[in-house]
């Protein structure tokens, strides 16, 4: 077998198959890309609010942001951003992997398709979260010896409506960041693979 089918041959073994680095590499830029936006939007918006607690109240203005900004960090992570990257990543290793013998409308594909099971896997934690938030505990049961359990059903609705809305908004975040991601990664995959070729091809002359 020459080195070209070799080569030929290892790229089409890299589609069916895949490996970690190519899925952890586009996972990996969502996920930063995903945290650097929701750091800029929480910046852009609370610059005033913190400075007109810290004027106002320079006692605790300062605590009650930072604990609002971790909590609200540690949510979006948990529910949002978490998820997304480990749909991605799964995808593209199990399911959808991109290499360098594909054509480029066959990398847009996967990368959407990916992207489309992270946004899924996403809204499955986020409408778990919300129906597990609004359940209520009480004394009710055995004459307050027990707690009781009861879930309201309309917040129920209103926590899967919820999950719905943050789904569109990942699906329209998520697709692109995915799409650039994954070309990004397939451009870098066909220079290294023209460069392995043409020290093969050099190598023999």
């Amino acid at each position: 077998m020459t080195s070209d089918n070799a080569t030929q041959a290892n790229q089409q073994v890299g589609g069916r198959r895949g490996g970690v680095g190519v899925p952890l590499l586009v996972a990996l830029g969502v996920v930063t890309a995903m945290i650097a936006g929701f750091v800029v939007q929480i910046l852009a918006n609370q610059i005033g609010t913190v400075l007109y607690e810290v004027q106002s109240d320079p006692s605790d203005g300062i605590s009650d942001q930072a604990l609002g900004y971790i909590q609200a960090g540690l949510e979006t992570f948990g529910t949002r951003i978490l998820p997304v990257g480990v749909g991605i990543f799964v995808t593209l290793r199990l399911i959808t992997p991109v290499s360098a013998g594909l054509w480029l409308r066959t990398v847009v594909i996967r990368s959407v398709i990916a992207a489309l099971i992270g946004v899924a896997a996403a809204f499955v934690v986020i409408s778990l979260y919300g129906i597990v938030n609004h359940f209520q505990v009480d004394g009710s049961l055995f004459g307050h010896a027990f707690p009781g359990i009861s879930a309201p059903g309309l917040d129920v609705i209103y926590g899967l409506v919820g999950a719905v809305a943050s789904a569109i908004s990942l699906l329209i975040e998520v697709v692109p960041l995915t799409l650039l991601a994954g070309i990004l990664v397939w451009i870098g995959l066909g220079r290294r693979a023209a460069a392995d070729t043409g020290s093969d091809t050099r190598a023999h002359v």
